[in-house]
């Protein structure tokens, strides 16, 4: 068992160092976006909840989405959880990982790049890397 768990540990710590770094690079690139096309639309919170049931609709085993409450504006504040095993519960034992998007209304990249987050989890769920951290965990 101990073994198992040092390998779980190597392995987890290497897939959140790549997308720590897979975050990062996107902040990077999203801000180079944003000085070269100040004025471009992002995606508006209607189009963010249209996405994210069309990703629960299309993995309905793999994704969980559902509203925490709403904003002082009265909109859906919008989460899903991703997991191969039981998305919509919390499991004791497994670690849960948030990523919050957009905590304040002028940053709009972060919702991007975690709408474009979600979609590779499940687009790439057979992927070793992926697979792994989708088996283990919840996001």
């Amino acid at each position: 068992v101990l073994f198992y768990l040092k390998e779980f540990k190597n392995k987890l710590k290497m897939i959140i160092q790549k997308s720590v770094f897979f975050i990062f690079a996107s902040y990077f690139i999203f801000n180079q976006l944003i000085e070269a096309k100040i004025h471009e639309e992002y995606t508006n919170h209607t189009m963010v909840g249209y996405y994210l049931k069309l990703l629960a609709d299309k993995y309905p085993n793999m994704a969980y989405l559902y509203s925490i409450g709403k904003s002082v504006e009265g909109r859906d504040l919008w989460v899903v959880a991703i997991s191969k095993n039981n998305p919509e519960k919390h499991i004791e034992l497994r670690p849960d990982t948030k990523f919050i998007g957009e905590l304040h209304g002028n940053q709009p990249s972060t919702k991007e790049i975690l709408i474009d987050l979600a979609y590779y989890l499940l687009e790439n769920q057979n992927e070793n890397d992926v697979d792994f951290l989708l088996s283990k965990t919840r996001i």
